[in-house]
């Protein structure tokens, strides 16, 4: 990746993750998306991994845009574990912001 989009560079536990952004074009849409990419470095294999985060709003930081998506994949996995049985509701009154509480059995 040209050096030119990195956002930020962090390493701990031995694994370097860097943090690209750009605005791309795609032949599929008609304006810019906004794109983020992680990038993991296992510094003694020197595996590596990444993943590719975009959005329409090309107002977005970077660090925004990975939290959004953090927190759809929050939102994913509870949904997920209510749809297969593995949550029921705690049968407690009052809870915040209006969701009743789960539990999740393991």
């Amino acid at each position: 990746m040209p050096a030119e989009y990195l956002r930020q560079t962090t390493t701990a536990k031995q694994i370097e993750t860097r943090i690209y952004q750009m605005q791309c074009l795609h032949k599929e849409f008609s304006q810019p998306l906004n794109v983020v990419i992680l990038v993991k470095v296992n510094l003694q294999t020197q595996a590596w991994a990444h993943v590719i985060l975009f959005s329409s709003d090309l107002a977005l930081t970077y660090d925004t845009l990975i939290d959004y998506y953090r927190l759809r994949f929050q939102i994913e996995i509870v949904f997920t574990q209510m749809t297969k049985g593995a949550c029921s509701p705690a049968g407690a009154v009052g809870s915040r912001n209006g969701f009743p509480p789960f539990r999740c059995r393991r």
